[in-house]
């Protein structure tokens, strides 16, 4: 297998574990509400308030987890979709990558790529490091609204 096999075959790994990562991401905040509404209910039970401490470890773990996973794929997708022809695309991937992107560059970054997905311009792993690069904005921008609402 050549280099682009390989990296095309990296894509498509890192793509499940995406997938995998966003469905866990669902049940995660189902948690977080129960967790929410089991504090409400508690009357100095300590098991329940143990309960709730083992779960928010988890849910620290996981987000943990999650965040060293794009600091080492995050890069990589920005290498492949990075162009000349399109600096302000590439400006704001660069600051997702970095952690440094507001919610309007994100709203932004997910209209460029939306429209470099559904053109003609980009091959297959393109379109993919481009999905992959997507759904973390998405992610991203549900996370910034979670933590707004908090």
């Amino acid at each position: 297998m050549n280099a682009g096999n390989w990296i095309t075959v990296g894509i498509f790994l890192a793509s499940l574990a995406i997938s995998a990562a966003i469905a866990y991401y669902g049940f995660v905040r189902s948690i977080d509400h129960r967790v929410s509404v089991l504090e409400n209910r508690t009357d100095n039970n300590q098991a329940v308030i143990d309960s709730i401490a083992m779960l928010n470890t988890r849910l620290d773990k996981v987000a943990n987890d999650n965040e060293m996973f794009w600091r080492i794929l995050g890069p990589h997708l920005a290498g492949i979709i990075h162009s000349p022809k399109s600096k302000e695309r590439d400006a704001l991937v660069d600051k997702l990558v970095r952690n440094t992107i507001d919610a309007k560059e994100c709203r932004r970054l997910v209209t460029l790529l939306h429209e470099a997905i559904d053109s003609d311009r980009w091959d297959a792993d393109k379109k993919l490091a481009g999905a992959l690069l997507l759904a973390r904005t998405e992610a991203k921008l549900k996370d910034m609204a979670l933590k707004d609402c908090a």
